[in-house]
Formats: C-alpha cells, sequence, structure tokens
C-alpha cells in the first residue's frame, strides 16, 4: 500500500486516526502518575562490617575478599562489587531483576555468616550487617546548624531535641546528624604507674565494665504493691569513675584515678562542617517512600 497515496485520497481516515492517537496520548498523560522520588525496588544488598583503627590493606584480604567468595555463590546475582577503607569494609550485592529480594536476603545472611568463621578474633572487629538498599534513604535536604561553640553540646542537642522533631513530620523518614564533635569520656592511663602497682590495662579496662552497670534485681512486694527493683549502677559524673577500685597493692586498694587521668571530653575530629566559615553540624533528611 502507497502511504502517501492512501494519505491524500483518505485525508478523514488519516486525520480521525492521528485525533485518536492524540487523545489516546492526552488521557495517558492525565492518568500518569507522578512523583518526586518514584519507590523503586532495586534487587541489591550490602554487606558492611565495621573494623576501627585497621589499615584498608588488612581489611580487603581478611574481610572483604571472604565475603565476596562466600556471597557469590547466591543464585540470580547479576554483580558484586566492594569497597575497602579505613575500618570499614563494603560489599555490595546486586541481582537480576524480578529476584525474590527478601529470600535473597536470607541466602547472603548465610554466606555471611560462614565466613565469619575464619575471620580474625578480634574483639574491636564488629557484626557484619546485611541491609537492603534503599533510595528513600537517600538525602534529600541537607542543612547545617550553628550557634553553640561547643560542637559536641551542638551535636547531642540536634540528636536529642531537633531530629526527633523532624522525623515526626509528615513524609520523612529518617533525619541523621553528621560531623561535629561526639561526646566521650577519655582515660588517659599513665603506663609507668601502672606498672608500679603491677597492674595491666586489661585490669583498668575490665573493672570499668564491670562497675558501669544497670541490672534489673527482681520484685518486692509489699501487701497489694509491687515494686520493681534495679541496681543503677551507671557512672554519673568523672569522679565516680575515677574512685573505682581496679586492684590493691601492698593490702592497700588502688583507685583508678591514682593511675590515669579521667576527663570528660569528645572523641578525635575526624570531618569537619563549616557553615559560613563557622564549625557547625549538618543533618541530612531523607523521605518516606
Amino acid at each position: 500500500m502507497n502511504i502517501a497515496r492512501f494519505s491524500v485520497t483518505r485525508p478523514v481516515a488519516v486525520t480521525m486516526r492521528i485525533a485518536s492517537l492524540v487523545l489516546l496520548g492526552i488521557i495517558c498523560l492525565t492518568k500518569l502518575p507522578i512523583d518526586l522520588l518514584p519507590k523503586v525496588s532495586l534487587p541489591t544488598l550490602a554487606v558492611i562490617t565495621q573494623w576501627p583503627n585497621v589499615a584498608p590493606e588488612e581489611v580487603e584480604t581478611q574481610i572483604t575478599r571472604p565475603i565476596e567468595q562466600a556471597v557469590a555463590s547466591a543464585s540470580n546475582i547479576y554483580q558484586v562489587s566492594s569497597s575497602s577503607t579505613q575500618g570499614s569494609s563494603s560489599v555490595r550485592v546486586q541481582f537480576n531483576y524480578g529476584t525474590d529480594i527478601g529470600q535473597a536476603s536470607i541466602d547472603v545472611l548465610q554466606q555471611v555468616e560462614r565466613a565469619r568463621q575464619g575471620f580474625p578474633q578480634d574483639p574491636t572487629l564488629g557484626t557484619p550487617l546485611v541491609v537492603r538498599f534503599d533510595p528513600s534513604q537517600l538525602p534529600i535536604l541537607i542543612y547545617g546548624v550553628s550557634g553553640e561553640k561547643d560542637l559536641a553540646r551542638l551535636k547531642s542537642e540536634l540528636n536529642n531535641q531537633v531530629s526527633p522533631i523532624l522525623q515526626s513530620a509528615g513524609g520523612v523518614a529518617s533525619a541523621v546528624a553528621a560531623g561535629g564533635l561526639d561526646r566521650s569520656i577519655i582515660v588517659d592511663v599513665d603506663p609507668s604507674k601502672l606498672q608500679s602497682y603491677h597492674l595491666a590495662l586489661a585490669d583498668v579496662s575490665k573493672r570499668i565494665v564491670q562497675e558501669n552497670l544497670d541490672l534489673p534485681a527482681g520484685i518486692a512486694k509489699q501487701g497489694d504493691t509491687e515494686y520493681t527493683i534495679r541496681t543503677l549502677g551507671y557512672f554519673k559524673n568523672v569522679q565516680e569513675i575515677a574512685q573505682i577500685p581496679i586492684g590493691s597493692y601492698n593490702g592497700q586498694l588502688v583507685e583508678l584515678g591514682q593511675v590515669a587521668t579521667v576527663r570528660d571530653s569528645s572523641q578525635e575530629q575526624r570531618q569537619y562542617t563549616r557553615l559560613d566559615g563557622e564549625p557547625a553540624v549538618m543533618n541530612r533528611r531523607g523521605i518516606r517512600a
């Protein structure tokens, strides 16, 4: 059929066909849902492992590679990629579209548990976390907060007061603070004093853990009233920490303050945030799909 001749000889039919296509396009356009961040299910999992203060080379050889070899045996895998940085390992497992991501998560978790049998016996090595990649968790708004010179206090107020209000707002999935300083109780042990009392650093760490406890102690009844009993053993200030006994020498108790200096400070700052050139704390918000 000659399309040009048909179009010339049958103009009404051609016009009606074009009009019907335009009408169909208009109807589809009005019915097509539009979303800023549409809910998309990506068959991707990430295995994240934290090993603080360890070089990337050791993280790669002892953590990342064993996990890669383990998860590679899962079914319907499209691609496996990884990255190793100081103190952190991340293995990304991407599956073929149509894969049941729930069942895939179980398979990957089982493989990771098998790989853990060959991990180094280090108490600082964290448990691998298998998380699902969710685009709705990506931040859509990042803003800086300043006004308080003490960055540790500013970040604490942001986490405890501001972030809960933001998270309760409609459509907000999470509000995470970054940068600033994290409060930390620093115990500076003097090795020479520790040695003079015939003590080891492990004794100091063990005693701090043993003393800083808050445990349930059962219940007590008085008539028709029942009371819950607890042992309130959490440290309230640095003076209490300095007074805990860590051992004995020549029949005398040795307190932590005799071999160490305890101070209320912050962790080493590894990330810096600036707002108009001044120190600040950053807050990232993500939407709920």
